[in-house]
């Protein structure tokens, strides 16, 4: 865990590293403390993809109990999980009319449902990992005001402690703060859909929103039908003398070939690119990987959950280098840009991208071994 100020707010970030065959709890553990530090009267609100952490689960309803007012959008998937589920029950035992499912009610006879909040569809997913204190305690254990988490992590110990995440926390910006729940939360609790299931709407303002100058954060959601979102942000990179790119992405499947193509356009003009994908089978597309390996892109797998990619490089309108964090729940599979609830969180902050790349990169990066050969893929 790390823990810095940016002007007169702050950022921390937390990392899940696991040995082989074993569980990192650092960011599960940490979003406890957070909810656990909530006080009474202040709220918190979140978005759960999945639950299956007991101590977790247990600090959203003791929060509840104690006064503070918790409210919780879970994906309707999570219904045929007992931990989870049980956030839907009455309180005292559950959260009450705190909690709601996305998308429409379970049934084991549909193929394809629907589990959307604001995304809709067959095999729509609420996939947002969010969580949102009006009030919690700084890892100095200094009450603040106005606080954002986000990250890859599920709330689970398979997608959340035994494979490598990430997560990002800011606090004391309340532009961001504000923006998240009034343009991404409240839409989700509400379940309120878009025609053709398409949230991002730059022109318009939807689906993307900013904090404020010191956070110099920006964030882009999915469903999106009309552009890829991470070819968006990638084809931003101005190729320069020291261009830097590294990618950790649990799933590249080939409906993503255009992230590719971006990949190599950078590799080609004398950027340096490295990629680390999931070693699970079917997360690395056939075509995605010869791709990226006939650009001579370095190219290794690995036991990782992480949607992530850090940049060093000129930036859009930018005169000279940038770093730039892009993180959240966004992977490059169709799915995530074009089905399910994601963010995708554009950050410019030096010291973010240093400890992003030295304390989490890197060491992932360190344990990759080269992928095997691609027969199929899965989830496109």
């Amino acid at each position: 865990m790390t823990f810095f100020a940016a002007g007169d707010l702050s950022f921390e970030t937390v990392y899940a590293q696991p040995p082989p065959g074993g569980e990192d709890p650092s960011i599960l553990d940490r979003l406890t403390a957070l909810i656990d530090d909530t006080p009474a009267g202040a709220t918190i609100e979140a978005t759960i993809f999945r639950l299956t952490v007991e101590p977790l689960r247990d600090a959203l309803v003791a929060a509840a109990d104690r006064g503070t007012i918790v409210r919780v959008v879970q994906n309707g998937r999570d219904v045929t999980n007992p931990v989870g589920a049980s956030l839907s029950r009455e309180r005292p035992v559950g959260l009450g009319d705190g909690h709601r499912w996305s998308g429409r009610p379970y049934d084991p006879r549909v193929l394809l449902p629907d589990y959307g909040a604001v995304a809709t569809g067959p095999n729509a997913d609420l996939h947002t990992k969010l969580f949102l204190f009006s009030a919690t305690k700084d890892p100095d254990g200094v009450l603040r005001d106005n606080v954002s988490w986000w990250g890859s992590a599920n709330l689970s110990h398979r997608s959340g402690m035994q494979k490598s995440n990430n997560a990002v926390v800011v606090y004391g910006d309340a532009v961001l703060y504000a923006a998240y729940r009034s343009q991404l939360w409240d839409p989700m609790w509400a379940g309120t859909h878009f025609p053709r299931n398409d949230f991002y709407n730059a022109t318009l303002g939807l689906g993307t929103f900013m904090g404020s100058p010191a956070s110099k954060t920006k964030v882009f959601c999915s469903p999106e039908q009309d552009t890829d979102l991470w070819v968006g942000r990638l084809a931003s990179v101005v190729v320069g003398p020291g261009t830097e790119v590294a990618v950790a992405h649990a799933r590249f499947t080939d409906s993503r070939t255009a992230v590719a193509d971006e990949l190599v356009r950078i590799t080609e003009q004398g950027g340096l690119v490295r990629v680390l994908v999931g070693a699970d089978a079917g997360f690395l597309g056939p075509a995605v990987r010869d791709t990226l390996l006939d650009a001579g892109i370095a190219l290794l797998a690995g036991d990782i959950h992480d949607k992530l990619v850090l940049v060093n490089s000129r930036y859009g309108a930018s005169t000279g280098p940038r770093k730039v964090v892009l993180s959240g729940s966004h992977n490059l599979n169709y799915d995530a840009n074009y089905v399910n609830d994601e963010i995708l969180v554009k950050t410019f902050n030096d010291e973010l991208y240093d400890d992003m790349l030295a304390g989490h990169f890197e060491r992932i990066w360190a344990a990759g071994l080269p992928p095997v050969a691609p027969s199929g893929t899965l989830g496109t």
